[in-house]
């Protein structure tokens, strides 16, 4: 089972973590030289207090990245301000740099991350009305859209399912569809088939190692959050007998993958307690998916 997110998500908090870390050693350091036990230990716990702080928003940012960002770009500008008022403003830059540079690459993967995603509206027969709309707005007003959903299975008959990144909007932290995704602009069910395989998954593949079971409408709400989602999904069987390795999880939005038997995944079903921990499409729907395998595998 993998686990990635990508240099540009990792680079910063490790930059972040190691900054702290010398901010407090420096803090130490200034008082040690004089040697007076309470004035060192006053004077660090003055310096720990913000140190702390920094530590604990720095925490927030791996979920925040905004904060993160904003926080060491004005750290850095601060560093730069001090630093150049004795006239040395290459030693400034360099003081400052690190800390800008991580606040630039917070910024830079939120900026990425955020990226505004339009759909087209289609009615409740599948066909497109001419409007597009933002996955968000599609949610709030309940309208009708597109989406694939695509289970890998090996020569086993083991299914493969993929548990769900804890910062998602919607069931975080639980087992799903082996990959999934919306229908973006100007695409159809085959071509979101193979980009959501390879950014959830890294797994390239070709139109024709797909099997297209069914077309079939679902609904699911949660008027508090005022999400209302009206889908027409196309549903895929995709055969792959590689290494659970070979996957990369590009995109972010898995945490981890695991292959189970048809016989352990029924238990799941109708085990209250197992089958919590799966997303709610519906005990239906998952045993029309086990079908769909078994005939395939068979």
């Amino acid at each position: 089972m993998q686990k990635s997110k990508g240099t540009l998500y990792i680079l910063p908090r490790v930059l972040g973590v190691l900054l702290v870390i010398l901010v407090t050693v420096l803090a130490f350091d200034v008082f040690a030289e004089d040697g007076n036990w309470w004035q060192l230990t006053a004077g660090f716990l003055i310096h720990l207090i913000p140190t702390a702080i920094i530590l604990i928003v720095l925490w927030v940012a791996c979920y925040y990245e905004l904060v993160g960002g904003g926080m060491f770009v004005g750290l850095g500008l601060s560093y730069m301000i001090m630093a150049g008022r004795g006239g040395n403003w290459l030693a400034a830059l360099i003081l400052a740099g690190p800390f800008l540079l991580t606040g630039f690459l917070f910024i830079i993967y939120k900026v990425k991350e955020v990226k505004v995603e339009f759909m087209d509206v289609v009615d409740s027969a599948g066909k497109l009305t001419g409007e597009k709309k933002t996955k968000k707005t599609l949610h709030s007003q309940g309208l009708w859209h597109r989406s694939s959903h695509i289970w890998i299975f090996n020569s086993k008959g083991e299914i493969l399912l993929q548990k769900r990144a804890k910062d998602k909007d919607t069931h975080p932290g639980e087992w799903d569809i082996s990959a999934a995704g919306h229908v973006a602009l100007g695409e159809d069910y085959d071509v979101t088939a193979l980009r959501e395989l390879k950014e959830e998954l890294g797994l390239a593949v070709k139109l024709e190692d797909l099997i297209k079971t069914r077309i079939f409408k679902h609904k699911s709400e949660s008027p508090e959050k005022k999400y209302y989602n009206k889908e027409i999904s196309q549903e895929y069987l995709c055969k792959y007998d590689g290494s659970i390795t070979d996957f990369k999880f590009i995109d972010g939005e898995v945490e981890k993958i695991k292959f189970v038997s048809q016989d352990k995944f029924k238990k799941m079903l109708n085990d209250p307690k197992e089958y919590a921990k799966l997303v709610d499409h519906g005990q239906e729907y998952y045993l029309q998916v086990l079908d769909f395998v078994k005939k395939a595998f068979s």
